[in-house]
């Protein structure tokens, strides 16, 4: 059972490897580095159309949170996906930012935890902004009486305004080219 546990927290902590003590004690990085190609565009375009598009879909989603729309305010199947598009975001938002802090170079394990996990952490705002308006569409579609609010008119400009944002930053995420250096 112990050697299970050892063997787990090895594989959770195994970028602890890299770091190496050096003559004066400190402890220095020795680990793999990664940097953005910058054959199509350069690393500051990337990243502020990333973080146009993140900050957008954050917005929207918050916007959209503090509109009375009838569906988030009664219905499951509107809420949830509507949570996980705002949770989504804002990882979305903490990954790229973490890209920004980190510098030209990113260190292989923030590599992985940023640019690597970007588009599946964009796929589940897609999924999520995507549910959240067919689930309206379909609430909607129970009382046509409660569409008649000019809130719903706003709640399903920026909902798709939040989905195309998410489907784009996917696609770029995608896209970008990092190599080891």
């Amino acid at each position: 059972m112990e050697k299970n546990e050892k063997k787990q927290k090895k594989k959770r902590r195994a970028y602890l490897d890299d770091f190496k003590k050096n003559d004066s004690g400190d402890y220095v990085y020795e680990g793999a580095m990664y940097a953005f190609c910058e054959r199509d565009e350069s690393r500051k375009k990337m990243l502020a159309k990333v973080c146009g598009l993140c900050g957008a879909l954050v917005f929207t989603a918050v916007v959209n949170g503090f509109l009375p729309v009838p569906g988030l305010q009664n219905s499951a199947f509107v809420l949830l996906p509507f949570a996980v598009e705002l949770i989504a975001s804002i990882s979305c938002c903490v990954a790229v930012g973490r890209i920004i802090l980190n510098g030209k170079a990113l260190r292989e394990y923030v590599y992985q935890a940023t640019v690597m996990k970007l588009p599946g952490r964009s796929a589940i705002a897609l999924f999520g902004a995507g549910a959240a308006l067919f689930g309206e569409l379909l609430y909607l579609a129970q009382d046509f009486s409660q569409a008649r609010s000019v809130y719903v008119l706003i709640f399903f400009v920026l909902q798709l305004a939040s989905f195309g944002s998410a489907l784009y930053l996917h696609r770029e995420s995608k896209a970008q080219r990092w190599e080891k250096i």
